[in-house]
């Protein structure tokens, strides 16, 4: 199997393998070409995929080599017609919601796996995007809320008195509420949500 490593594009700072995972599957004897520059965004260099046994080539190359083709994000509009229908697209598509995409899929005969469609079970958690990201939102929220919060987040004990404790409400997704509910608790604050 040749496992295709694609560069994001637009501001997108993640990369959808970094070197520690791509040495995983060099070590099953997968072949993994990584596009120049992947990972620069995600602070992995072209040198460490090299040091674990990726290959470095040009996007072109990646969309002819590559049999299993990965990116976090959609193709981009030009990359589209580049998917062989003998490929395997996996990223997050949304294809409940971009069925334009999911309709091109189909013409062209490619056979996709979108990762925000996975199955929230025990036995695909390895595989769960949210839990990741949620859990990177809900540490940004409270660092947001602290630089915000004209109080301290702990309770701070001195000689002269004592400082109340910040209070957050949280909302918004289970899994990001349940981080920020975590990193509150961290810093001594009083934490509720729904």
């Amino acid at each position: 199997m040749i496992l295709g490593l694609l560069k994001e594009y637009g501001t997108e700072t993640r990369v959808a393998l970094l070197p520690e995972t791509v040495k995983a599957f060099t070590d099953l004897k997968v072949q993994v070409l990584v596009e120049q520059g992947a990972g620069e965004k995600a602070f992995a260099s072209d040198a460490d995929y090299e040091a674990v046994g990726a290959k470095i080539v040009s996007r072109a190359e990646v969309f002819k080599q590559g049999e299993v083709l990965l990116q976090i994000q959609p193709p981009a509009e030009g990359d589209i017609q580049k998917i062989k229908d003998s490929q395997v697209w996996i990223s997050a598509f949304n294809p409940l919601w971009d069925t334009d995409l999911v309709k091109t899929f189909l013409k062209n005969g490619v056979t996709t796996f979108s990762l925000d469609l996975i199955p929230r079970t025990s036995r695909a958690q390895a595989m769960d995007i949210l839990p990741s990201m949620a859990t990177v939102a809900g540490y940004i929220a409270v660092l947001d809320a602290a630089a915000k919060l004209p109080t301290f987040f702990p309770n701070v004990y001195d000689g002269s008195r004592d400082n109340t404790s910040g209070k957050c409400f949280d909302f918004g997704s289970r899994c990001c509420r349940f981080a920020s509910h975590c990193h509150f608790t961290k810093t001594w604050s009083t934490s509720s949500g729904f």
